[in-house]
């Protein structure tokens, strides 16, 4: 029953694979070492791969729902199954996380670039500015938006090579003795890496601007296996060069790495991952914007332009809200947990709600 947007305005397939990883390899990427080590310590890779799995059969059910969509996203599955009313605000709740989702995005990475490129900068001048630059994007549409994708995969992944370099002061050590940790503390460190994996919730909105889109299961697939291998390797590689009390006093376990790395030509290597890292945090905002964009323009008779204007308008009024560092940390952890409750609450639920009324519909078929 999904349907896809005009030809022109769609992508291929296989781009679906550089979209989805573009909107999880956010700001995340730089220090969810972190928040990993708090629950199992050095044995968290375990609860990041229990993650991305668990990620997978998010992607599947998400395709399962929207096949059964009138116009092939969530808006229309909303008023399908809840009513205009009651869909409506279902809708509305899942326009202010795009546009949290957003903001958390540009003021953690105005804080990276006030703290360690530009100490003199103000954190709310550079957050707006990344932000025109993104309305800017945006206002192109969805096939920009891809093609901005595809480049903040390719160029962050050319710099995985590097990571070499820390490995040469590798203490693999550091991950004895292994498997020492409980149930518990394995779900505490999936639960803080499930943060750094968000994105994919956005495929509820952008699916039919995919180009046969009922096909393209596997490239989402491919995308969130690649996510999980990228985490992977930064991971093993930030446990195996620090311990557990050097990564507590690391803020950005990632860009630290990059300071380690020396070449004739140049001497601060770390600038060219802080501003690399622009263009992945600007591809992952234009996600989240653009979706934010297109419910609020879907829900309402507000021209698209200015529905654009008001939730960028939206997004910086957040981060001026939660501009303090405690408020950093506030707005992360409502972005967590609301989108833990999206993909692990709401879209299991929602997943039922459509085999309940499939198996309903066939029963009246048969009577007939």
């Amino acid at each position: 029953m999904s349907s896809t947007a005009k030809k022109s305005l769609t992508v291929s397939p296989y781009l679906l694979w550089f979209v989805l990883h573009a909107s999880q390899t956010g700001i995340g990427v730089l220090n969810f070492q972190i928040g990993l080590s708090k629950g199992a310590g050095m044995d968290s890779w375990l609860s990041l791969i229990v993650t991305g799995l668990a990620f997978h059969v998010a992607v599947a059910l998400m395709f399962y729902v929207l096949r059964y969509a009138k116009d092939g996203d969530l808006i229309s599955l909303h008023g399908m199954f809840f009513g205009r009313y009651a869909g409506t605000a279902l809708t509305f709740l899942f326009y202010g996380y795009c546009l949290m989702a957003a903001a958390a995005q540009l003021r953690s990475y105005a804080e990276i670039i006030s703290v360690w490129a530009f100490p003199n900068s103000r954190l709310l001048d550079t957050a707006a500015l990344v932000l025109f630059v993104c309305v800017y994007i945006v206002s192109g549409g969805f096939r920009v938006i891809a093609g901005v994708a595809f480049f903040s995969v390719i160029l962050p992944t050319l710099l995985i090579p590097t990571l070499y370099y820390p490995l040469q002061w590798a203490h693999w050590d550091n991950f004895l003795p292994m498997f020492d940790h409980g149930f518990r503390q394995y779900m505490e460190s999936t639960k803080q890496s499930v943060f750094v994996f968000l994105g994919i919730e956005f495929l509820l909105i952008y699916y039919p601007y995919i180009k046969d889109n009922g096909k393209s299961r596997r490239w989402a697939h491919i995308g969130v296996a690649h996510t999980t291998v990228l985490y992977l390797i930064i991971l093993i590689v930030t446990f195996s060069y620090f311990n557990l009390n050097q990564l507590e006093n690391v803020i950005w376990p990632t860009l630290y790495l990059s300071k380690i790395i020396k070449i004739t030509v140049l001497e601060r290597f770390d600038y060219v991952y802080v501003f690399t890292w622009f263009l992945v945090i600007m591809s992952a905002a234009c996600i989240a914007l653009w979706c934010g964009a297109r419910l609020l323009k879907r829900s309402t008779s507000l021209n698209s332009r200015y529905g654009l204007w008001l939730s960028a308008g939206l997004v910086f009024a957040i981060v001026c809200l939660f501009r303090s560092p405690a408020g950093s940390h506030t707005l992360n952890w409502l972005v967590s947990y609301s989108g833990m409750g999206i993909l692990f609450g709401y879209l299991p639920l929602l997943s039922i709600v459509v085999f309940v009324k499939r198996q309903l519909e066939r029963k009246q078929y048969k009577r007939v």
